[in-house]
Formats: C-alpha cells, sequence, structure tokens
C-alpha cells in the first residue's frame, strides 16, 4: 500500500470507530442530545400554537412580519406566547412597538392575529383556528 491508500484506510477506520462510539455510548439518545424539541416535555394533550398577524393600513390587511417589527422570528414568537389566552394584549404590544416609530402614513389602525391550533396525532382533540383582535393603544393612531 501507498502512502494515500494509507491516509484513506486510517480516515475510514477512525470514523467507523467514532461510529461505534456513539453507538455503545449512546451519544445522540435523550438527554445527551441538545435537539430543542427534546429541551421540555410537552404533554399529547396540550396543542402547539402558530401565530399569523395582519396589519390593517391605507385600505388593506398587511402582513406583520418579524422582520419589519426588528426582530427574528424566534423572539417574535416568544413574544406573542404560547397560546391564545394572552394574545389579544400582546400582539397590541408588538403593534404599539411599531406604531410608536413609524410615520403616521405606515401606522396600522387595526391588528389581527390568528391562531391557528394543531392537534397532534392520537390526542382526540381537533385543530383550532381563532382570530383575535389586538388592543392597540389610541394614543399611538393621532398624528402629532
Amino acid at each position: 500500500m501507498d502512502g494515500r491508500q494509507t491516509l484513506v484506510s486510517i480516515f475510514i477506520v477512525c470514523v467507523c470507530l467514532v461510529k461505534l462510539a456513539e453507538a455503545v455510548l449512546q451519544i445522540e439518545s435523550f438527554p445527551f442530545s441538545r435537539v430543542s424539541m427534546f429541551a421540555a416535555y410537552r404533554a399529547t394533550d396540550r396543542i402547539p400554537w402558530t401565530f399569523e398577524l395582519e396589519g390593517w393600513r391605507n385600505g388593506r390587511w398587511v402582513e406583520v412580519s418579524p422582520f419589519l417589527l426588528g426582530m427574528r422570528p424566534g423572539t417574535f414568537r416568544a413574544r406573542l406566547g404560547s397560546g391564545p389566552s394572552v394574545l389579544a394584549m400582546r400582539c397590541g404590544e408588538l403593534a404599539d412597538l411599531h406604531n410608536r416609530n413609524a410615520p403616521p402614513s405606515r401606522r396600522w389602525v387595526r391588528v389581527r392575529a390568528r391562531a391557528h391550533g394543531r392537534a397532534r396525532p392520537g390526542s382526540g382533540a381537533q385543530d383550532q383556528h381563532l382570530v383575535v383582535q389586538c388592543s392597540l393603544d389610541r394614543r399611538l393612531l393621532k398624528a402629532p
């Protein structure tokens, strides 16, 4: 065997040894995994929610994206919460955040949140869809 074949053989053996160590030591199994889906247990009867915000401006509904508010999607989801119980207040706070810095022509007059709850398979629950009108600070809607 020449030098190149020896290096390739050593590399292949090292990769196989690492995979064998992962299997024997169960490195990728819970709780050693850093994957966020394993960060916390969620009961099967708890419905995961997703939210979409829409703002009324210039006579039409406009999608409110996290980037429009200067946030990343994860921060946006965290600010909205994990369920529809406080959604009206929290989405109103996000809209007010935008309206404080926007010129009068770019402010939202109304904001609504669409909440989609996806039932987990085998839970017996149904998918849920809600539309919530967000509470805005009316003082911000007046032109200075």
